[in-house]
C-alpha cells in the first residue's frame, strides 16, 4: 500500500477503506499453514471490492 494508514482514514472508516486495508494487510503478512496463493487471491478480491465501492461512491457524488 503506497498510502499510510492515517492518510487512508482521513475521511473516516468506511467499508471501502476496510476492504482496501484488509487486502493490503493480507498481502504483507504470512500465515503459517495456509495456502499463500489463496491468501493473495482473497487480498486481490478485497481490493477489487474496495475499487468498486470507490467507483460507486464517485458516481453517486456526480448525481
Amino acid at each position: 500500500m503506497s498510502v499510510s494508514l492515517p492518510d487512508e482514514l482521513k475521511e473516516g472508516f468506511t467499508l471501502e477503506s476496510f476492504f482496501d486495508i484488509y487486502g493490503s494487510f493480507l498481502q504483507v503478512i504470512e500465515i503459517k499453514g495456509v495456502d499463500e496463493e489463496l491468501v493473495n487471491l482473497i487480498a486481490e478480491w478485497s481490493q477489487a471490492i474496495a475499487s468498486i465501492l470507490s467507483l460507486m461512491s464517485a458516481m453517486q457524488a456526480d448525481l
